[in-house]
C-alpha cells in the first residue's frame, strides 16, 4: 500500500532537476525561508496524503491510485509535449485532466476547500 503521496508529481518535478546538486530540484519555504534540494521522489511528499482513514483504522489509497493512473497516461504525452509533438484526442484529454489535478491536489487547494466546507457548515 502506497503511504508516501505526492501533491506535485514526480513526472513533473523531474524536469526541474538541476545541475547542482546533480539530480536534485530546489524548495522555498515560504513560511520559514528555509531552501534545501532534494531529489524529486523526496520532494513535494507527504505520507498519507491522500489515504482516507477506515473505521478499522486501515487506510484507503482510492484517491491516490487514481492520481497514479492519471499520471501514468500523461506521462507519454508530457514527453511528446517536451518534443514538440501536440497531442489530440483522447491523449490531449488525459493530459488536460492531469494538469487539471495538478492545480487542485495541493495541501493550499486541500485546505481552501476545508474553509469553504466550513464556511457552508457554519450557514
Amino acid at each position: 500500500m502506497k503511504k508516501r503521496h505526492h501533491f506535485n508529481p514526480v513526472l513533473h518535478l523531474q524536469h526541474f532537476a538541476g545541475a547542482e546538486p546533480k539530480g536534485q530540484v530546489w524548495t522555498y519555504d515560504k513560511t520559514t525561508g528555509d531552501m534545501r534540494s532534494a531529489i524529486p521522489e523526496q520532494t513535494a511528499v507527504e505520507t498519507n496524503f491522500y489515504s482516507v482513514e477506515r473505521d478499522d483504522g486501515s487506510m484507503d489509497t482510492t484517491i491516490e491510485d487514481y492520481l497514479a493512473d492519471v499520471e501514468g497516461k500523461a506521462a507519454p504525452v508530457y514527453d511528446g509535449l517536451l518534443q514538440g509533438t501536440t497531442p489530440t484526442g483522447q491523449p490531449r484529454a488525459d493530459f488536460a485532466q492531469f494538469l487539471a489535478l495538478m492545480y487542485v491536489r495541493t495541501p493550499a487547494m486541500r485546505r481552501m476547500a476545508g474553509n469553504v466546507v466550513g464556511r457552508e457548515i457554519q450557514s
